[in-house]
Order: C-alpha cells, then structure tokens, then sequence
C-alpha cells in the first residue's frame, strides 16, 4: 500500500451549501493517507471493518463466502502493514477532520488489531492489541471517535463493556437516556448495543452482575414512539415517524429553511432525537441538533435492533423469523410501515446501568447558536416512564484519565459534537461559542483543557439554524400549513361534531391529528370520517379510533371507517351485539386486542392490504363469523384467540403467495374445523 483514499468531497465546500447532491457542481477532492499523512485512524477503521467482515464470512461458509473472506482479510493486513509502519501514526488532518474530528489514532488501531486477531488467530495481532489496550479510557460511549469499546468487545473484557453501555446518568423528564443533547439518539442506541452485548456474554459466562435487556428494550421502544408525543424517531418507520430530516438530498429543496410536501422519504433513518431533559423535540429540517443524520446514528440502531430481536424472536408481540427476501422487495419506499406508535408499554422494571465513575465530568452543552425551544405538544396522556434501573452491573475501574468532551469550532451549518479523549491533550482556549457551563463535579486528576485540533479551521459556521431560543420549533411555509383558527386548540382538548366525539392527539406543522373517542350509544350506522372541520373551520385529521370507542353499543348495527385512520384501539366494537356489517380501510394497520370481540352478529370480514397486527381475541366469540378475507400481505402478527369461537367450520380466504406463511401464523388461533382457500 502506498496510499489510501479515505474521503471523497470537501466537507467545508459541501456544507457551505444547502442542495441535492445530484444539482452540485461544486470539485469533488480525493483525502488519501500517506507516509506524510499517515491518517491511522481512517486506516485502522477500515482495517477493523474489513476484519470484521471478512470474520462474518468465515462464519457463513461456503466457497464463494470464504473467497470474498480472503479477499477481505488480504485487503485489511494490507492497510494494517502501512498504519503499521508509518513511523509518525497520526489522526487525519484532511477532510473529514473538522467535521468528525478524531482526537486519538490509539483506539483505532487498537480495534484494527483485534479484529485482525479475532479473523486470523495471528498472535502478531494480538500482540498489536496489548500493546494499545492499556489506554483505553471507559470516559465514554461507543462513537466515530471512540472504538475502544469494540476493541473491549473484541478482547471479551466485559467490565470495560458494562461501563460502556452505562456511560451517563442523566435522563429525560420520560425516561429516555440523554448522554449529551446533540444526536441523543445515536448515543442512546449504541449504549443499548453494549448493554446487550454485555447481557448476551453474562447469559453464556454465567457472569451474575448487570441486565440491560429490560432497559434497553424500553429505551428502543422510547425510539420507536412510546414517548409522549407518540414520536418515532426512525424516518418512515410509521405514520408518526419524522419526516424532516436534516439532510440535502432528502429535502429536495436548495434552502434547507424550506420544506417541500414531494421530499424524499430517506426511510429508516434515525434522527437526532431529544434535544433536553424536557424531551424537546422538533421535526424540523433545519435543526440539526434534533434532526441531523448520520451513519454512525444508524450503526448503534441497527445494533441495539440485532440485539433486541435475538432478544424477543418468537414471544407473541414479536416475529419469529426475519422478513423474507420477497417481504423487503415489496416495502415501498413511499409507503409507512410498522406499529410502533406508542401501543407498547415501557417495561416496569428495568436494570440500572453503573454509575459513572465519579471522575468523569457531564457532557459538554451544545452551542449556544442550537435553539432552546420547549415543546410545543403536551399529550393528554402519558405512558409510564422508562424507569431507572434497580440494579446496578459493577463499574469498570475508574479510568485514570478522564476525558473532556468539546465540541471542536465547525465549518458550515451542520457541526458534530466530538468527544476528545484525554489521552494527548495540550492547553487551547475552548471554542468561543461554547456555553461556559462546567462540569458540575471536577476531577482531582484532570488534564489540561482538550485542545481544538491545531487543523481546524477557526472560522464561525457560516450558517446558523433558523430556529432561534422560544421559536416555535416546526415554523413552515405558509402555503404547506392550514389557517390558524380564532380558537387555540391543545392536545387532550375533545370536540363533539355532530354527535361524535374526538380528541386532539397531536398538532404538527399546523395540522391537528385527532382521536376518535365515541359516539350516541342510540346511533345504529355510523361513518368515521377521514377528515373533518372543527368550529373554528380548520381541518382535523383522524387517525385511530381509540380504546373502548363503541363498547357495549347494543344498537350499533353498521360502521363504515374511513381511509386515512390506521388503527382500531383495543375493545374498541367490544360487545357491539347488533353489528354486522364492518367496512375497514386500507390504511389500516392495526386491529386491536378484543377489537371485536363478542360481535356476534358480524358474519364476514375483510382484512385490508395493510394491515401488520391483528391483535389477541380480536374477533373472539363473533359466533356468525364464517368468512375472514384475507387482502393483506403484510402481516406480521396474530394474538392468541384471535379467531376462537367463531362459527363452526369458518373459511379463511388467503393470498395465494402467504398462503403458507398466514397458516403457520395462524395456526392455534382459531378451533377446529376451519376452512382455507388461496386468493390471488
């Protein structure tokens, strides 16, 4: 290796300038590593992730997985060799620098070492990763700038990986970790990630201290929308998911402080989350604290999620096998999907992470040009917090070095905090647009002030969010929101419009998301609309028809819902005795648990195209039942009894391609006798 190209494009030129990708003309420089730039640290992850893959192919097998492992293995000892000998290791002082600026090569090229050893056996390597291992700091989470604990990971050294996942004590008003208030979720996730790696290795070591399952299933659910808000912080992942996120070619506009309704839906993104202990968030494309993406967002989400489905696979809320080929082929990138919104419960009891050592000082505050909104919407309802946890796994030794997080002065709007280690600091002024907020405890044994790295440039960012402190933090143009009425309208507030009545369950970007709540217990046909205008003429849209909405209405006899509404809460047709005829949408997602139960006059149903989640004896004792269409393709999951005591010999209609699959998944959940038949 004579060189390594380890960057293409200039982040100063690129963040200068808010445009998709495709409509730039700006150059498109190469950063290569050198013996004069030896830039170890993007050598060393490239080495790690060559490594570790080539790992993953051995353990596939196979001629044409084990040749790509060669491959791999030979590119990886390749780049190692160069960051090997280059006698001045350094971190890179090109390209990616001001922007993700590593502040130590060690960790790197320690991991670099590790996962050559763990993919080859050659003690050279292990020995590489002695030599560095000793410097390792727990001061801190998984991130770009901190590998250590993949190279704890690596070397099994599971305290080190306990104090990892436990890294930061603070948490939200709801419970969500907040390990620092810029991209709190990437954080978030990848403590998750240790947390259950760590609880993987106590399950197979018999290791007795520590359990983050529970906690780290509450935290995801967090992320997934049991918030307040009902908020998913994954774009696309459902109907209440993000939808502006702070990225150019996602918008598809030239001014990241204008929104276009025809943005691309960059699906499966996580985003920034809370910004605060008050769980502030805002979906709003120019704010990067809340909204910014990233890979290293996703790496600690697709983790945790590996984690979390090994985890749950198979218990009846989850599914017991991976989506097929065909199942990901079909999911549009358009289209919602998921029913993470809120439906799920935090779990009551949940582990506690160790303490941070007390030597390690909070994390440093955003800059001060990030707004301090409040939120906006305070739901009627909230679910449980996420409790702390009881019990604590033991702390790794106090590292002797502590680190002091800065964030070094960033070029262009969209600066990423950066964790420095302390390992190699030296005396430099902290950026002047840091808040002079200081840690609230100070170590006996801290080091000089992390310096910004001598390579960054020290120009202010040449543009600064549009929010500003007490903004509202979702201002959009005035064409893409509706009137605001004479009327000020808030979440948990009920409107009664023609005798049905619904509840504000949400307000975003000016539009007002409602509830259907109930309705005249005399009425016998009733529509539920998928829009409709409240006294003070604005448009209300309805998107669940809640809990309990129609239950013992003994002269309800016909419901037609409308399109747009995506779930049916639970007993929400309970014991509806004179319905017979139901007209579900297509949008619809989920069927609650006992949405109809005890319907006994219903005689056929169609479950529409989309629909995920049939919930347990959503159609118990509906005694006429005979006939279940089947239109979705969809479905992931059906409760118990779902189908049981219906009327003897009912026939399910199912497409003809999932016509094994829906057997399978429904197979106990209904009584003896029951027909099938393949639809196209």
């Amino acid at each position: 290796v004579e060189a390594f190209c380890y960057q293409v494009g200039d982040g100063g030129s690129d963040q200068a300038k808010w445009e998709a990708p495709e409509g730039q003309t700006i150059g498109r420089p190469a950063f290569f590593a050198t013996t004069s730039n030896p830039a170890t640290d993007e050598v060393s992850v490239a080495v790690a992730a060559l490594a570790l893959q080539a790992a993953n192919y051995q353990k596939q097998g196979g001629a044409e997985a084990l040749a790509k492992s060669k491959a791999y293995l030979k590119t990886a000892e390749d780049l190692f060799d160069f960051a090997k000998n280059c006698s001045n290791k350094q971190v890179a002082t090109q390209g990616a620098a001001p922007f993700y600026s590593s502040n130590n090569w060690e960790d790197d090229y320690c991991t670099a070492a590790a996962a050559l050893y763990a993919a080859t056996g050659n003690e050279s390597y292990k020995q590489q990763r002695d030599a560095y291992y000793g410097k390792l700091n727990t001061g801190w989470c998984l991130t770009w700038d901190n590998t250590w604990p993949v190279a704890a990971v690596l070397k099994e050294d599971y305290t080190a990986v306990s104090a990892f996942a436990s890294y930061g004590s603070k948490n939200t008003k709801q419970g969500f970790k907040l390990i620092d208030g810029w991209g709190s979720a990437r954080y978030n996730a990848s403590a998750q990630f240790m947390g259950l790696i760590y609880d993987q290795a106590n399950q197979k070591l018999s290791m007795t201290d520590g359990n983050y399952s529970s906690w780290a299933t509450g935290q995801m659910k967090y992320l997934l929308g049991n918030n307040q808000a009902k908020r998913c912080f994954v774009v696309g992942y459902n109907e209440n998911a993000a939808k502006y996120p702070h990225h150019r070619a996602a918008s598809r506009s030239n001014d990241k402080g204008q929104v276009r309704e025809d943005h691309y839906t960059l699906l499966g993104a996580l985003v920034g989350g809370p910004s605060d202990e008050y769980d502030t968030y805002a979906d709003d494309q120019a704010d990067y604290n809340c909204n910014e993406v990233a890979l290293d967002y996703n790496a600690g989400l697709v983790g945790a999620a590996a984690g979390l489905y090994l985890l749950h696979k198979g218990e009846e809320a989850y599914p017991a096998d991976l989506a097929s080929e065909a199942e990901l082929e079909s999911i549009g990138v358009e289209k919602y999907y998921g029913t993470s919104s809120g439906e799920s419960e935090s779990p009551s009891e949940t582990p506690s992470p160790s303490p941070t050592p007390s030597e390690t000082p909070s994390p440093s505050p955003a800059p001060s040009e990030t707004p301090s909104q409040k939120p906006s919407e305070q739901p009627s309802e909230t679910p449980s917090p996420i409790p702390a946890p009881s019990e604590s796994p033991s702390p790794s030794p106090t590292p002797s070095e502590t680190p002091s997080q800065k964030p070094s002065e960033q070029p262009g709007e969209t600066p990423s905090p950066s964790p420095t280690p302390s390992e190699t600091p030296s005396p430099s002024p902290a950026p002047s647009e840091m808040s002079s907020q200081k840690p609230s405890e100070q170590p006996s044994e801290m080091p000089s002030p992390s310096p910004t790295p001598s390579e960054t440039p020290s120009q202010q960012p040449s543009e600064s969010p549009s929010a500003t402190p007490g903004q509202q933090p979702s201002d959009m143009p005035e064409d893409d929101v509706d009137e605001t009425p004479d009327e000020a309208v808030e979440i948990g507030d009920s409107m009664d419009i023609s005798g049905l009545v619904y509840e504000i369950a949400q307000i975003e970007n000016g539009k007002v998301y409602v509830t259907f709540k109930e309705a005249d217990e005399d009425a016998e046909d009733i529509t539920i609309p998928t829009t409709f205008m409240d006294a003070a003429g604005r448009t209300c849209y309805v998107k669940e028809i809640a809990p309990y909405a129609f239950a013992n209405h003994k002269k309800l006899k016909k419901v037609k819902i409308a399109e747009g509404i995506t779930k049916i809460g639970k007993k929400a047709f309970y014991h509806c005795t004179a319905l017979k005829k139901v007209t579900l949408p297509g949008s619809l997602v989920t069927i609650g648990d006992s949405a109809f139960e005890g319907d006994r006059s219903i005689t056929a149903i169609t479950i529409p195209k989309n629909v995920k989640t049939i919930g347990k004896k959503a159609f118990y004792k509906c005694k006429k039942l005979k006939t279940v269409t089947l239109k979705t393709t969809k479905m992931k999951k059906v409760g118990a009894s779902a189908f049981k005591k219906t009327k003897k010999g009912m026939l399910f209609k199912l497409p003809k391609k999932k016509n094994a699959t829906y057997r399978k998944l429904l197979k106990k959940k209904y009584d003896s006798g029951v027909r099938f038949r393949k639809i196209k």
